[in-house]
C-alpha cells in the first residue's frame, strides 16, 4: 500500500499567517501539518509516502526527503489538485490512499482506511456540514455527490462533508485513471473527487467511511489555525 499526499498549492487563503512556506509546513502544537500526516502513515505500515509538491518545493524536500519521495508538479499555478494527481497516475498501481496535505486526522481515521476491504473509500464526516468545505450526499451509505458546485438536477440537501482523504484498492484504480482521462479537458482546474461523479454516473460504488466519531479539521484558513491551536490546548 501506499500513499499520496497532495501538497502542490500556494495556500493563498492563509498566506499572510505563513508567507514564507508552504501551507503543509504550518505547525500546530509543535508539529507541522504534514509531519502528522506522514507519522500517521508510518505507524499504520504505510512506508511508500509520496508527497506531491509545487509551491516552494524545496523546503519539503530539505524536511522530509529521508522519510518520503517528493515530487515536483511545474503546472502548480494554473491548475488544481485534478491536474496534478493525473500527471503523476503512474503512481496509482497499487492499494493507495489520496490525501489533501491540509487536514489534520486522528489516527484511528487511517488505521479505518488502511483496513477497508472495499474498492473505494471516502472518509466523511455526517455529523455537521462545515462551510468552505467539500459537501457530500450520500444514499444508503453509498456516494451520490461530491463538491461544492452547485448541480440543478441535485433534489438532495448535501448531509456531510469529504474531510480530505480516501483509499482507491488496485482493483479500482484502473476505471479510476479512465475516468479521470474521460473528463480531463473539463477539469484541469478542479478537484480530482470531480471524477467520482463521473464515475457515480456510470453507475460505480463509492463506499464511505463516516468518521463522525473522530477528530479532523482543515488548515485552510487563518481561521482555522486559531481554531485548531485551541482544540490542540
Amino acid at each position: 500500500m501506499r500513499a499520496i499526499i497532495l501538497a502542490a498549492g500556494l495556500g493563498s487563503r492563509i498566506a499572510k499567517l505563513n508567507p514564507t512556506q508552504p501551507k503543509c509546513l504550518i505547525e500546530i502544537s509543535g508539529i507541522s501539518i504534514l509531519e502528522r500526516l506522514i507519522n500517521h502513515f508510518l505507524k499504520n505500515g504505510i512506508n511508500k509516502i509520496d508527497v506531491i509538491t509545487g509551491y516552494r518545493s524545496i523546503q519539503i524536500k530539505k524536511k522530509f526527503s529521508k522519510i518520503a519521495n517528493i515530487k515536483y508538479y511545474p503546472h502548480f499555478k494554473k491548475t488544481n489538485n485534478f491536474s496534478t494527481l493525473y500527471y503523476f497516475k503512474h503512481l496509482l498501481k497499487e492499494d493507495t490512499i489520496i490525501s489533501f496535505a491540509d487536514i489534520i486526522v486522528e489516527n484511528t481515521i487511517i488505521k479505518k482506511l488502511v483496513k477497508s476491504k472495499k474498492g473505494i473509500t471516502a472518509a466523511v464526516d455526517t455529523s455537521a456540514i462545515r462551510p468552505g468545505t467539500m459537501r457530500v450526499i450520500l444514499k444508503k451509505k453509498l456516494l451520490k455527490y461530491i463538491g461544492n458546485k452547485i448541480v440543478t438536477n441535485q433534489s438532495e440537501k448535501a448531509n456531510g462533508n469529504f474531510i480530505g482523504i480516501l483509499k482507491i484498492k488496485k482493483s479500482k484504480i484502473k476505471i479510476f485513471k479512465s475516468s479521470m482521462r474521460k473528463i480531463l479537458r473539463d477539469c484541469k482546474k478542479n478537484y480530482y473527487t470531480e471524477a467520482f461523479n463521473y464515475m457515480i454516473s456510470q453507475k460505480i460504488k463509492i463506499n464511505v467511511l463516516d468518521i463522525k466519531k473522530y477528530y479532523w479539521t482543515e488548515i485552510d484558513t487563518v481561521s482555522d489555525y486559531k481554531k485548531a491551536i485551541k482544540d490542540f490546548k
